[in-house]
């Protein structure tokens, strides 16, 4: 009868530790409002787990009783053994199992660290030719008649000559000056230009030798091989381990994935994106070789040169597009999981020219596009960036908008850096979390700290940011206000940077005007959803409105708008004819893709 009792006694007392299953997704709002589901919490995010099933239990059950709905998770461990121990593959089974039970959500993190697509550095080891690669680039500008020198940048020189002050016609080739290192020139007058143009892998300098996890050097993206083999070694591997991941994870969360083509730390020369199919492929969809105009890449003079760096970037897009983003989301819909992540630098419209050619049209390809938030001081979030890439949900018809947030800029202090981390409260937390969700975003993942919120605090911040995420899912965005997204306007002007953005005039001033017209909208209480040249050729006008799909808009703002493509423009010119507000702000209508001047856009 004591052993009967005392049995009793202690399975009462396990029962009471252990969790009940988060509430079920399926429910009436009130009750998801009264007791958000898992999936409207914070996602705490965890890559390394204790290895052992009751430890692992323990550290679940945890999160769970702090509030949270979930997690952001992969296999371990995260060295040598990557993807490769049986110990770990059995332990994330453990892991999704448990998490099943208890009604939580998961994000499968699919890198070992970031940026995504090296697989834990294996796919550079088996094909060290697939490193990204850029052109490098180095000129100069007499200041009078006289010699003018400057270093070769490193690797195979493809480019070595002299250009007149106005235009090319006329340049003069050096291959003959180009030597030790130094190539030389005697200029007949001011302002004539010297270039030298070299290919190479791009490391030192890159967000792949600068990131805060592990320097090594990264993928080139613009081919297809080096993503194909990133997919098989992850996504494909989780799917033969999970058997049906689909069952355990809401979406994949690709990290920060890029071309490499910008300087975090400045070099003594600029860079551009290449692989060896850009020329290939540019032949056969631009429709002429662009090898013979590589130097209207560097040296910027309108027309023809124009032309050709917008058809450089229209080309580099595409590629990354399809390569990258397209076989990830194609590799995670295999798996039965929609294709979720974020971009590097949401942050600078000129950053997305570097890192991506065009950030909204890579996005695109994200089933659940995402955007990371790196502090928590709500006046510094960017608002900017959920804004983007909630519009890319609501053009796609995607549901959900995530976003990695964390107090990192807070705690965070490299070697060196002496200033003391600044408290984040929940108040913080709070402000910056209904920031993004101002601008779309309806799913968190963390990495915070919490640093002095206890238990009690973190169920009353998990219970209020899943009410207000629960509020925003199931509808769509209602706004009059459309502000075009001008990357076409940047890429007739972008010449090579020495760091991260172009340094033209031109460039600095279109930025100016996007983030102007973001910000001045949010700072007038107002909505908008940004709207890329896809989005206006797919729009129809409907008397003074112009829509598309459940979106409809009475205001359209050109933000230093001067280049779309001609299907664009016509969208552009019937909503104006038919009593749309048209709205250009610092630049004219001047050029379509295939016209640089369009007479027919500028008139």
């Amino acid at each position: 009868m004591w052993a009967c009792l005392l049995a009793i006694l202690v399975n009462s007392y396990a029962a009471a530790d252990e969790p009940a299953p988060l509430p079920a997704e399926d429910r009436p709002f009130a009750a998801r409002f009264a007791d958000p589901p898992g999936s409207a919490r914070i996602l705490k995010i965890v890559h390394g787990w204790p290895l052992g099933a009751e430890a692992e239990r323990a550290q679940i059950h945890h999160l769970v009783s702090q509030g949270f709905g979930g997690f952001a998770t992969n296999v371990g461990p995260w060295d040598e053994n990557y993807l490769e121990s049986e110990a770990y593959w059995d332990q994330l089974r453990r892991i999704v199992a448990e998490s099943e039970r208890l009604g939580l959500t998961l994000w499968l993190y699919d890198e070992m660290g970031y940026p995504s697509g090296t697989a834990g550095g294996r796919v550079l080891r088996e094909q060290p030719d697939w490193a990204a690669e850029g052109l490098l680039v180095a000129t100069a500008t007499a200041a009078g008649p006289g010699s003018v020198e400057i270093d070769l940048p490193p690797g195979e020189l493809l480019v070595a000559l002299a250009a007149p002050p106005a235009g090319l016609a006329g340049s003069r080739d050096l291959w003959a000056q180009a030597r030790d290192g130094k190539l030389t020139f005697t200029a007949p007058a001011a302002g004539w230009r010297l270039l030298a143009m070299t290919q190479d892998k791009i490391y030192d300098g890159t967000h792949a030798a600068m990131n805060v996890f592990v320097r090594q050097p990264y993928t080139n993206l613009l081919r297809p091989e080096p993503t194909r083999r990133f997919v098989e070694l992850t996504h494909a591997r989780y799917g033969r381990e999970l058997g049906d991941p689909g069952r355990y994870f809401a979406a994949t969360f690709t990290d920060e994935p890029s071309l490499m083509s910008a300087f975090i730390r400045p070099q003594p020369h600029g860079v551009l994106p290449w692989a060896e199919n850009v020329a290939p492929e540019f032949a056969r969809r631009r429709g002429y070789d662009l090898l013979p105009h590589l130097a209207a890449l560097a040296l910027t003079d309108g027309g023809a040169e124009a032309k050709v760096r917008y058809d450089f970037w229209q080309t580099v897009t595409e590629l990354l597009a399809e390569n990258y983003f397209g076989q990830v989301q194609e590799a995670a819909h295999a798996i039965g999981l929609p294709a979720g992540g974020h971009l590097i630098w949401e942050e600078g419209l000129r950053a997305h020219v570097m890192f991506y050619g065009s950030a909204m049209a890579c996005a695109r390809y994200l089933s659940a596009p995402s955007i990371d938030c790196l502090t928590s001081l709500p006046g510094q979030v960017p608002y900017a960036s959920a804004r983007l890439l909630g519009s890319v949900a609501e053009l796609e018809g995607r549901e959900l908008v995530m976003s990695e947030t964390s107090d990192h800029s807070q705690v965070y202090r490299p070697e060196g850096d002496t200033r003391p981390p600044v408290t984040v409260t929940a108040d913080h937390i709070r402000g910056t979390l209904g920031r993004q969700m101002v601008g779309g975003v309806n799913t968190f993942t963390s990495y915070y700290t919490f640093r002095d919120l206890d238990d009690a605090a973190l169920r009353e911040l998990n219970t209020y940011t899943g009410r207000l995420t629960t509020s925003l899912r199931g509808g769509h965005q209602v706004t009059d206000i459309a502000v075009v997204y001008p990357i076409e306007s940047l890429w007739p002007h972008t010449i090579p940077p020495r760091g991260v953005t172009s340094p033209d005039a031109a460039s600095a001033a279109i930025e100016e005007a996007y983030t102007g017209a973001v910000d001045a909208v949010f700072s007038a209480g107002r909505d908008a959803c940004i709207i890329d040249a896809q989005a206006l050729a797919e729009a129809r006008v409907d008397g003074p409105l112009l829509r598309h799909g459940d979106l409809a808009w009475s205001v359209l703002v050109l933000p230093g708008v001067e280049t779309l493509p001609e299907a664009a423009w016509a969208t552009v010119a019937e909503f104006w004819r038919r009593g749309g507000a048209v709205v250009a702000l610092s630049r004219r209508p001047a050029n379509t893709a295939a016209r640089f001047p369009d007479p027919l856009v500028a008139d």
